[in-house]
Parts: C-alpha cells; sequence; structure tokens
C-alpha cells in the first residue's frame, strides 16, 4: 500500500475473492498509514549505483545525492511495478455481437462486463482491443442514453489502464466523442469529460488535439463550443 496507495486500496476493495470482515481489517491498517510516507527502495541497482558515483562524484551521498533521490521519487510511476492484464480475453465469447443485442438492457449488462475488467490498473493491448473499441464507436450513436453513458465508461477504463497504448485505437472515436458534448445528461458529459481528461494527461500529445479543438470550437451548438 505504501507503494500504490489509492491505486492498491480500490484493487483490495474491488476483490471479489476477499471477505468483507477482511476489506474492512485491511481499509483499516491503511488509514493508519501517513500520508506523507513515500515508499523509497532501500537499494539501487548496480547500474543506478554507477550513475550515481558518476553524477555525485562519489557513492551518491550529499546534498546532490539527497536531490536525486528526490527526483526519483516524484517520478516513480506505480504502473511500473504492475504485469499488465489481458482483459479482453477474459470477455464471454461473442461479446462484440452480444453487445449489439436489440434491447438496451442486454446491451447494458455487456457493456457492465467490460466495465467491471477495464478497472485493472494496467491494461495490455490485445490483438481483440480494436474490435472491441470498434463496437464501442457505434454504440456512441445509439438512441439509450445508458448504453451510450457505459461505452463512454468503457472507453474511460481502457483509457486509464492503456494509457499511451490506447492512443491508436481512441482516435477513431474522438470526432464522435466530441459530438457528444452537447450532451446535457450529467451521466453522459461527467464521464465524457473525465475521458478527455485522461486522454490530455496520458494517452494523446497536446498536438493531436489541435484540429479536434479548431474544429469544434465552431461547432453550430453552443454547448459543444463551450466545452471544446
Amino acid at each position: 500500500y505504501r507503494w500504490l496507495r489509492d491505486m492498491f486500496a480500490q484493487q483490495v476493495a474491488d476483490h471479489r475473492d476477499l471477505k468483507d470482515a477482511v476489506k474492512k481489517a485491511l481499509a483499516a491498517e491503511f488509514a493508519k498509514i501517513d500520508p506523507n510516507d513515500k515508499a523509497r527502495p532501500e537499494r539501487r541497482l548496480r547500474s543506478e549505483q554507477g550513475q550515481a558515483m558518476a553524477a555525485g562524484g562519489g557513492g551518491g551521498g550529499g546534498a546532490g545525492g539527497d536531490a536525486k533521490q528526490d527526483d526519483d521519487d516524484d517520478d516513480f510511476d506505480p504502473l511500473a511495478m504492475m504485469e499488465a492484464v489481458d482483459i479482453i480475453s477474459q470477455l464471454p465469447k461473442g461479446w462484440t455481437e452480444k453487445v449489439h443485442a436489440p434491447k438496451w438492457k442486454d446491451k447494458k449488462a455487456r457493456l457492465d462486463e467490460l466495465i467491471a475488467l477495464a478497472k485493472a490498473p494496467k491494461i495490455k493491448a490485445s490483438p481483440g482491443t480494436g474490435e472491441v473499441m470498434t463496437s464501442l464507436k457505434k454504440l456512441l450513436k445509439d438512441s439509450n442514453v445508458v448504453v451510450v453513458s457505459c461505452s463512454i465508461q468503457c472507453m474511460l477504463g481502457l483509457a486509464k489502464g492503456m494509457r499511451a497504448e490506447f492512443a491508436s485505437f481512441i482516435k477513431p472515436a474522438m470526432p464522435e466523442l466530441f459530438e457528444k458534448l452537447k450532451e446535457k445528461k450529467m451521466t453522459v458529459n461527467k464521464p465524457l469529460c473525465e475521458l478527455f481528461d485522461v486522454c490530455f494527461e496520458f494517452v494523446l500529445p497536446l498536438d493531436e488535439f489541435i484540429g479536434w479543438f479548431t474544429k469544434f470550437m465552431k461547432h453550430k451548438v453552443p454547448k459543444v463550443r463551450e466545452d471544446t
């Protein structure tokens, strides 16, 4: 927990095999840990020892060594310690067909399966990711707002878990996502705005957004212009 913080706590809370009493006890122990108590590596790799000696003129100690350690702490990414999970292979067989069922409740049931799997902190890009994203993109045009919301939530989970690897999958859906900014219902607008934030911070570089910004800031719908 000292390394992964909220990311690990969420995994514990969502774990299906842990009893509620165990989850409650772990949560109580997590709460006792000082938020400022950052976990730090106690040993360096040999390659890092050599770099530290070259940079600090010694064993990496002193003010220079401390500053380097602080920089390492700031740059630490908890996801680097985790193994990516192939969640697409865990979807039920025929998922990409069943998610387009005639009834909206059946569509939602399939989307909820992906939403649950997409809670994994680190997601692996697999051969089936493109086909899943094609289905999600089509569902953005569904007449049922619940289906649209769930589709966006699926994309949000994938974006959080895949980060930069999600770029090629999300770009084809971006024009339709910008169009959805005209939706006033918070069930759509909230996850949509969060998806844009995650994509902007972790998935796509700024220059990828320039063309979309330029186009949709001239949109005929005022809300689309404003939210863009």
